[in-house]
């Protein structure tokens, strides 16, 4: 499998890394011997609590942490079709890798071309980026921090100045949104920082709102009462950030192109109206007026593909408060022709889900959910049936306090892995895909 699932594809110089629709880190060689380590315990965490899929403009965003959203290339990815599917989803026990303080979003991205995937990871309290390089094994080496600025949460990996080196985008809680460009020997240029007037970049999404073929990005304002665009000028610099009216406290940004027109569209969802937005783009990175459904609850991450396989985007939102109580469930919206949504449903899943991945995990030609629980210190897979329902959630263990997850093949046996980010105990977990 090349990339991983929701924003990103895979690119790289020696040192980054991202997943589906996007990261990287600084070493003297491309040896992997340069930065080897050996994981932080192996096996699961007892703990608990910003996807993803692949863009053709080289682009990929945090499929944990707050949104997961689909490829960026206007189509959705069905997933492999494989006639020995299994039955049931199967993983290793969770080797523990540790990070900076407080990861919060992880992305699986070729960061140093290599043809193995990385991991870019944001750290809430150490205001940093991780980058852990891929054996190829599915084992990777020990992280090397980047700092990007007060309480990174979203993550987003692209390639900013068309150099074809990955770059990396970081939303924090310090209202800024700041961008590491590859240096193209592993390491990163100095960060730079855009700055947030109302709210912070809980979430991130990669793609080419306007069709000139240079990336732009979009990020939900958490405590804000908009999604924001910003247009790429194609040399790693961007112009003004534009926002668009959806909600008052925006928690969750996806993109896809919902009314299959060729230009991609923006689904957000808003805490304080529990609603799901979506912005028709217009295809010069403008957006038509924001159209509402209501959702189950609270808001905390966006994800989409054809669930149902009738060939148009459809979306899961985590819910993880719903009548003020922890919420157990993900919300389903199948798209409809015209860009419009369509209640599905909820699938139940442990409690709180944060972050939600998509992609097919057993083979069968059918799109799953991977689901961070942050309560729960694990991950949930639920296998999808093809028709828009899912069957009954399967649980993985992982870390203390699970806020984000990826997919990928980590160690190249063409079966999605799972990377989940562990808030409570600093670390990220890998769980290898067991089916035979």
């Amino acid at each position: 499998m090349a990339a991983c699932l929701y924003q990103a594809d895979l690119s790289c110089g020696c040192g980054r890394a991202v997943t589906p629709d996007g990261g990287s880190r600084a070493l003297s060689s491309c040896d992997p011997a340069d930065a080897s380590s050996e994981p932080d315990g192996g096996g699961a965490d007892a703990g608990a609590r910003d996807s993803g899929a692949a863009s053709d403009a080289g682009a990929a965003s945090d499929a944990g942490a707050r949104d997961a959203g689909p490829p960026a290339d206007a189509g959705v990815d069905a997933g492999p079709t494989d006639g020995g599917a299994c039955p049931v989803p199967t993983f290793l026990a969770a080797v523990n890798y540790a990070t900076g303080a407080s990861p919060s979003a992880v992305v699986a991205h070729d960061m140093n071309g290599d043809g193995r995937l990385d991991l870019v990871v944001a750290n809430n309290n150490a205001g940093s980026v991780s980058i852990l390089w891929g054996r190829g094994d599915g084992t990777f080496q020990a992280h090397v921090d980047y700092l990007v600025g007060a309480g990174a949460v979203s993550l987003a990996v692209g390639d900013f100045n068309a150099d074809g080196i990955p770059d990396v985008l970081s939303g924090g809680t310090g209202q800024a949104v700041s961008l590491l460009l590859g240096a193209g020997d592993g390491g990163f240029q100095p960060v730079r920082s855009f700055g947030v007037v109302v709210g912070y970049p809980s979430a991130l999404v990669v793609g080419d709102f306007n069709r000139d073929g240079a990336l732009d990005f979009a990020f939900s304002a958490e405590l804000g009462t908009a999604t924001v665009v910003a247009l790429g000028n194609g040399n790693g610099t961007f112009g003004p950030l534009v926002s668009f009216p959806t909600g008052a406290s925006v928690a969750a940004v996806g993109t896809a192109d919902l009314n299959q027109d060729g230009i991609l569209d923006l689904i957000s969802a808003d805490v304080a109206t529990q609603s799901a937005f979506v912005l028709l783009g217009l295809g010069d990175g403008g957006f038509q007026a924001a159209t509402r459904w209501v959702i189950g609850g609270t808001p905390s991450a966006i994800s989409t593909g054809d669930f149902n396989g009738d060939g148009r985007p459809d979306v899961a939102v985590a819910i993880s408060t719903a009548h003020g109580v922890n919420a157990l469930e993900v919300d389903i919206l199948f798209g409809l022709s015209d860009g419009g949504l369509q209640s599905a449903g909820a699938v139940a899943v442990d409690q709180v889900p944060y972050a939600v991945a998509v992609g097919d995990v057993n083979g069968d030609g059918k799109l799953d959910l991977a689901v961070a629980s942050y309560f729960q210190g694990a991950v949930d897979v639920l296998l999808g049936e093809g028709d828009g329902g899912f069957q009954t959630q399967v649980q993985f263990p992982t870390g203390a306090t699970s806020t984000g997850v990826a997919l990928g093949d980590f160690n190249g046996d063409g079966k999605p892995d799972l990377a989940v980010t562990n808030s409570g105990s600093s670390t990220v977990s890998v769980l290898l895909n067991a089916c035979p």
